[in-house]
């Protein structure tokens, strides 16, 4: 699990903590998309459906997250389909190229 990952998963506990809410356990299929030239941390389910519970932003020149609490459905689709999936590597890449 790369650093954006598990950053996004810490956040999603501790929201889910601050709300007195059960978190549901993410699934190892959960990760860094690129969607329309943007890049996401998307948290997705561990059942066969793969909806995402949470999806954050990724700023790529400081990798700071921002918790969408509505996110694009292409997103979505993106998470169910297992297309474009970025590691850390590209991301760091892709931030010294600007």
């Amino acid at each position: 699990m790369d650093q954006l990952t598990s950053r996004a998963h810490a956040a999603y506990f501790k929201k889910m903590a601050r709300l007195g809410q059960t978190a549901v356990v993410p699934a190892n299929t959960s990760g860094v998309r690129e969607w329309r030239g943007r890049h996401y941390v998307v948290l997705e389910t561990a059942d066969s459906r793969a909806l995402p519970l949470a999806v954050y932003r990724v700023r790529v020149p400081s990798g700071e997250l921002r918790q969408l609490s509505r996110w694009p459905n292409g997103v979505a689709r993106t998470a169910t389909s297992g297309q474009r999936i970025r590691t850390k590597a590209s991301l760091t890449e892709r931030a010294s190229d600007l």
